[in-house]
């Protein structure tokens, strides 16, 4: 299996997406991962930019200081129409307290996506 196809597995699609901030401007997170995120916003960003990922789940209160790893205008996921940028942020030295936050928050996305799938099939 290729990195990237490793990659792939193991980011987990929020629907519907999470409002977020980042570096506190509004931003929706489409994806997770423990070692990472992907983002939906309007302004633009470039690769290499550090900033903090601020996000609430299920209670949960989350900041995570991360790195802009790539970051393209495409069309939106969130408002039909729009034309948006895409991030992928790669989280960079988050407090272990956070760390922990984002795998239970990923395991138990995996956990629905594996009740869904077995439900379905």
């Amino acid at each position: 299996m290729s990195d990237q196809e490793k990659r792939r597995l193991q980011r987990l699609d929020l629907k519907p997406p999470s409002d977020a901030k980042l570096s506190g401007l509004a931003v929706m997170m489409l994806d997770l991962s423990t070692a990472g995120a992907r983002v939906e916003h309007a302004f633009p960003m470039k690769a290499g930019q550090r900033g903090k990922l601020d996000f609430i789940w299920n209670g949960l209160e989350l900041s995570l200081q991360c790195e802009v790893v790539r970051t393209r205008l495409q069309k939106s996921t969130v408002k039909p129409g729009s034309i948006v940028y895409h991030t992928g942020l790669r989280f960079t030295d988050p407090a272990e307290d956070s760390r922990v936050k984002v795998r239970h928050i990923v395991a138990s996305l995996a956990g629905g996506r594996a009740a869904s799938s077995q439900s379905a099939g």
